[in-house]
């Protein structure tokens, strides 16, 4: 199964790659990009493309991370809570509940 997802990942890595190449390829025109008045040096529109690329893939990874890094907050916190409610509450908590309850974070 591994092999066959390395596999599968090395031919999906050079159609991607092939694409890169023929969109650098392509697209060899030299462009300015005027924004605001301002204008940007001409580079090829492969370049631009890559750069639009490269940045939205840092966006993205940001944004997922700030996520990631507030769920994992949240989820502490109600670990500590219901380790709390259990400490404070054994005689509520039955055997069958007990034994479904997960193990304590770090232990």
């Amino acid at each position: 199964m591994a092999l066959l997802r390395r596999f599968l990942f090395l031919i999906f890595a050079l159609v991607v790659g092939l694409f890169g190449f023929l969109a650098a390829t392509e697209n060899s025109a030299a462009v300015a990009l005027g924004f605001l008045g301002a204008s940007t040096p001409a580079i090829p529109v492969s370049w631009w493309l890559v750069i639009a690329f490269v940045g939205g893939v840092l966006v993205a990874t940001v944004v997922n991370m700030l996520t990631t890094l507030g769920l994992r907050g949240a989820l502490r916190r109600a670990l500590k809570d219901n380790q709390k409610l259990r400490r404070d509450n054994p005689s509520q908590i039955s055997s069958k509940d007990s034994a479904l309850a997960p193990a304590p974070v770090g232990q």
